[in-house]
């Protein structure tokens, strides 16, 4: 992966199996995104870092925190507001201290 970062725009690590929903992350999952920041840190600093799978209302506080990007997938589309639920991930994301946790 290290020959490649030069040349990379983002890396997404992938939190759960593909076609899954609703799981959190394992611990390997926290451990690839620190080893891959390190490595984008050495290699690429214009390289942005995401995580797809694995974000949920519990887990995006800490996640916003590690990563540049989050596919928000099902934390997004299965809410009753969308553009409620939207605005409360952006001010999150933004570091808004009256967010409301999302639903």
């Amino acid at each position: 992966m290290e020959a490649y970062l030069p040349l990379l725009d983002a890396v997404f690590v992938m939190g759960i199996p593909v076609a899954t929903h609703g799981l959190q992350p394992d611990q390997s999952t926290l451990t690839r995104l620190v080893s891959m920041k390190r490595l984008i840190a050495k290699c690429n600093q214009h390289c942005r870092l995401g995580l797809d799978g694995g974000v949920n209302a519990t887990t995006f506080p800490r996640l916003i925190q590690m990563v540049d990007e989050l596919v928000v997938g099902s934390l997004l589309l299965h809410t009753n507001d969308v553009v409620a639920q939207w605005a409360t991930l952006t001010s999150m994301a933004k570091g808004g201290q009256n967010a409301s946790r999302p639903s």
